[in-house]
């Protein structure tokens, strides 16, 4: 008799357990997407005014992709077609696709207003556009705010 409730009791430990670890999971998914996506703003924002040519991060939804372009001419009016490289980065490249990364998957991605695609910055390290991108995973949001001037921010 003993042993069953020793088992019982067990069992009740371990389904709690089973909660708190997905769910400390799914913060820890939606947190990590967006401080990289805050990262790579924060670097496009930089590369534009260091450089002195525009960059913009641009944003699919469908796919869960963001990643980081450079323009060649001052103007801004082409870009190169692939992301800018970065050697520091898990592929070598300023992009990131949330379901092919083992530590991202099952983080989805929306953007406020939904009509926007991309955040241009200029040499003086203002956007076009302002809005913001909420990452999810498992009824937890994170929301990254990115203003026309500054910096974005982690809420």
């Amino acid at each position: 008799m003993e042993l069953i409730a020793v088992l019982l009791i067990m069992a009740i430990c371990l389904s709690l357990g089973f909660d708190l670890i997905a769910q400390f999971d799914a913060e820890q998914r939606a947190e990590r997407s967006a401080r990289n996506c805050v990262a790579f703003l924060r670097y496009a924002r930089n590369l534009a005014m260091t450089t002195g040519y525009p960059a913009k991060l641009t944003i699919n939804t469908s796919t869960g992709n963001f990643a980081v372009y450079s323009a060649t001419n001052t103007g801004g009016t082409t870009w190169n077609s692939s992301p800018v490289s970065q050697s520091l980065i898990f592929n070598d490249s300023m992009s990131i696709t949330l379901g092919s990364r083992r530590d991202l998957y099952g983080t989805s991605m929306t953007v406020s207003p939904s009509t926007i695609t991309e955040f241009d910055y200029n040499q003086l390290g203002t956007s076009n556009n302002s809005g913001t991108l909420t990452f999810s995973c498992a009824g937890v949001a994170k929301q990254v705010v990115i203003p026309a001037v500054g910096d974005p921010v982690l809420n």
